[in-house]
């Protein structure tokens, strides 16, 4: 079970960024959004290399789209997508310095993530500001199936339960 996800709309996003940020850096966190927008766009959740490493798929197509439109409005945008079993950001254990090393001194982080991600990211990097590209409407239940090279999920075997709208 993962927190159900939506990206926020792209000037939401833009909304969002501090004033006089150029540097941004987008990470990916292999859990809850990558899930999430795998059942939306029916994306693979993971995809495999040749060394078995596992790519969450779904949040790098997303970081991927974002850091365009982000370039198209003129910021510089770094995108790392983390791999494997460091790939959940909510239970990050790698010091905040190896983050940090993936890029040059941004002005913010975005994350493909939940707003755990978020947090779990801005509690090992305190002096960037983080923030989330994704809030939370409800979980999701799901079932999947290995397709040879990627991971599936089945909608017709998953669910979501929506948070109550006020």
């Amino acid at each position: 079970m993962a927190v159900y996800s939506k990206i926020f709309s792209d000037d939401k996003l833009l909304s969002l960024l501090p004033e006089n940020v150029q540097n941004i850096f987008i990470i990916t966190c292999g859990g809850c959004a990558n899930e999430s927008l795998a059942y939306d766009n029916d994306h693979p959740v993971l995809v495999f290399d040749k060394d078995v490493s596992a790519t969450p798929y779904a949040s790098y197509v997303e970081a991927k789209r974002i850091a365009t439109m982000l370039e198209t409005k003129g910021f510089n945008v770094n995108v790392k997508t983390l791999r494997g079993e460091m790939s959940i950001l909510c239970v990050f254990s790698k010091d905040a310095n190896d983050i940090l090393n993936m890029v040059n001194s941004p002005d913010v982080i975005i994350t493909i993530s939940c707003v755990s991600g978020a947090l779990g990211l801005q509690l090992l990097i305190p002096k960037t500001p983080v923030i989330p590209a994704a809030y939370q409407v409800g979980y999701i239940s799901y079932t999947y199936k290995d397709e040879g090279d990627h991971r599936k999920i089945l909608k017709d075997h998953s669910s979501c339960l929506l948070f109550e709208q006020k």
